[in-house]
């Protein structure tokens, strides 16, 4: 979601827009954009440098509604695991062909 998307969508009936909280759009983008960095470097920090299958993904099982907008939170990744990887042995990375495609 963009900065503007948050700012005219989510945030006029997010909770912590509304009484008591009160925060601002500014203030509430930038706590989701630091937690949403803190997630992004914490999956790179345990999975970073792996091929990686995601099977799908879990929603919490009820939607929160928050004014007009529905929430379906948190979002989790199911069945996340290395991708296997595929065997080099025996392949050398060269072709039986040439350069120009000719038999060499």
């Amino acid at each position: 979601m963009s900065r503007a998307e948050f700012a005219y969508l989510y945030y006029p009936s997010a909770p912590q827009g509304l009484p008591p909280y009160d925060l601002n759009a500014h203030l509430v983008w930038f706590t989701l954009s630091v937690q949403s960095a803190q997630g992004m470097h914490r999956a790179l920090d345990e999975r970073g440098g792996q091929a990686l299958h995601i099977a799908g993904l879990r929603c919490a099982e009820k939607p929160d509604s928050q004014g007009e907008n529905v929430v379906w939170a948190p979002v989790r990744c199911a069945g996340c695991a290395p991708q296997p990887t595929r065997s080099t042995s025996g392949y050398s990375g060269r072709s039986s062909k040439g350069a120009a495609g000719t038999s060499s």
